[in-house]
C-alpha cells in the first residue's frame, strides 16, 4: 500500500500534473485521500509533500473528519488538525471549521500554509515542524522536539520506502538513506532542531 502510494505521488510530481490537481474533484470525509492534494499544496507552499503526509499521519492518523479539543480550550480540525487559533485568518479567506472537516484538500492546503509560516520563522528545520504543532513559545520546546521526532520517524520511513522504490527494490540507495537517517537521528538525540 505504501509503495503504491509513493509511486503514484512521485509520478504526479514528476509529470507535472498541475492542471489535473486543480481540476480534481472535491474530496469528502470517508473517501480515499486525494494524494494530488499533498503534491499541489507542496508545490504551492514549497514544502515536501511527503513531509505534509507525515504530519497528517501524526496529527489525525489520516482521518479527514478528526477533531480534538485541547487543554487550553482550542480545537484542532481535520486531516492536518488545524488549530482554531488560526481560524480568524482562515475565515478571512473563506475557510471555516466545516470546510476543514469536509474537504481534506482544504485541510492540507491550510496546514501547508501554516507550516510555511513556521518555515519562514525557523527555516526549513525540524524546529519549524515542531512549531507547527506546539507553537513557538520557549516553554513548549520539549513538546516541539517530541512532535518533530514523531514526524521525523514517519517521514524517514517514507523516504526509505521511496528510495527502495526508485532503486527498483534493489537497495542501490540504501547507503545514502542510512546516512540521512543516521544524521537526523543524531541531531534529534542531541536536541538539535537545526536541519532537515
Amino acid at each position: 500500500m505504501v509503495s503504491r502510494f509513493w509511486a503514484s505521488l512521485f509520478a504526479m510530481a514528476l509529470l507535472g500534473t498541475a492542471e489535473a490537481v486543480l481540476a480534481a474533484p472535491k474530496a469528502t470525509a470517508g473517501s480515499e485521500l486525494p494524494l494530488q492534494c499533498f503534491v499541489a499544496a507542496g508545490q504551492r507552499y514549497r514544502v515536501d509533500p511527503m513531509l505534509l503526509y507525515a504530519i497528517a499521519e501524526v496529527e489525525s492518523n489520516l482521518i479527514p473528519s478528526a477533531t480534538n479539543r485541547n487543554r487550553n480550550g482550542s480545537v484542532d480540525y481535520g486531516l492536518m488538525q488545524v488549530n482554531s487559533l488560526h481560524l480568524p485568518k482562515l475565515k478571512s479567506i473563506g475557510i471555516d471549521e466545516r470546510r476543514l472537516l469536509d474537504d481534506p484538500c482544504v485541510s492540507v492546503h491550510a496546514g501547508a500554509s501554516i507550516l510555511a509560516e513556521m518555515i519562514a520563522r525557523y527555516g526549513y528545520t525540524w524546529a519549524a515542524v515542531g512549531a507547527y504543532n506546539a507553537g513557538g513559545s520557549a516553554a513548549r520546546g520539549v513538546a516541539r522536539h517530541q512532535y518533530a521526532t514523531k514526524v521525523w520517524h514517519r517521514y524517514s520511513a517514507m523516504v526509505s520506502t521511496r528510495e527502495r522504490a526508485m532503486a527498483g527494490g534493489r537497495g542501490a540507495n540504501e547507503g545514502a538513506g542510512r546516512r540521512h537517517r543516521k544524521i537526523n537521528t543524531i541531531m534529534l538525540q542531541n536536541g538539535s532542531e537545526d536541519s532537515m
